[in-house]
């Protein structure tokens, strides 16, 4: 149903346009409901319509670079190449987002999630610059608001990762590029149970402390949280395959008969 009324209202769009009218606000409500779909592909080219006869500022800029990065993940899960041209992308748009509200908790998650994401496609000390602008820009985010469960989220997959790299990895960091960004697997979880404090049927949060501590070979509070992901509403375009993901992770620990 919901996307019968998005294909309509794509051809009224279409057919205004034809006749000389062009409104921004009715391209903006159409990518709106290709969000609610999870349909990030579609949001992105009605947004990207929208931002020709805009300035792209404000919630049109936020609506671009929540979309980027969406998009993007959704691009990483199938392997495209064209993956992290689209990353760059949304990183590009969230420094605008930063520029122009750097008081906004939300304009420093989004360039945290980008840098984030386009961290995974660099290497040395590019990479090393990149992570220490997501823990500046996640920290900053939750400054400007405590509650912020995504930002908490980006830290705890953050310092888990940090703790990941082997020791002697890091020795060469520091020798080559002067320095390396600092996290234990102790900060990991601590921002994650905040995370889930926050938001206890939080899907991302569930399965990355799962994660982290299977990193710490506590087995039985890995099992706990992949467990409690069965039941949780997919609220996200990511929680489908998570879910899928903890299911698979559950049974390989022995989490499932």
């Amino acid at each position: 149903m919901v996307k019968t009324i998005a294909a309509v209202g794509l051809v009224v769009l279409i057919g205004s346009c034809a006749h000389g009218e062009f409104n921004t606000d009715k391209y903006i409500k159409l990518g709106d409901d290709y969000m609610k779909m999870f349909n990030n592909k579609k949001a992105l080219e009605m947004y990207q319509i929208a931002s020709n006869n805009n300035q792209t500022k404000g919630e049109l800029l936020h609506r671009l670079s929540t979309t980027y990065i969406d998009y993007g993940e959704d691009l990483l899960e199938q392997n495209d190449p064209k993956t992290k041209e689209v990353f760059q992308l949304a990183v590009e748009y969230s420094k605008k987002l930063v520029k122009q509200y750097p008081n906004k908790s939300s304009s420093h998650f989004l360039i945290a999630s980008a840098y984030g994401n386009l961290a995974n496609f660099k290497e040395g000390g590019e990479k090393i610059s990149i992570s220490k602008k997501i823990e500046y820009h996640a920290k900053r985010a939750i400054e400007l608001d405590p509650l912020d469960v995504k930002s908490h989220n980006v830290l705890g997959i953050y310092y888990r990762k940090v703790a990941q790299v082997d020791p002697f990895l890091k020795f060469l960091a520091h020798s080559m590029f002067g320095g390396f960004p600092n996290g234990t697997l102790a900060d990991s979880i601590k921002f994650l149970q905040r995370s889930l404090e926050l938001s206890p049927q939080n899907i991302r949060a569930h399965y990355e402390i799962a994660q982290t501590y299977i990193e710490l070979r506590d087995l039985a509070a890995a099992k706990h949280h992949l467990q409690a992901l069965e039941p949780l509403k997919v609220d996200d375009h990511e929680d489908k395959a998570i879910k899928k993901k903890g299911k698979n992770l559950l049974k390989k620990i022995g989490g499932t008969k």
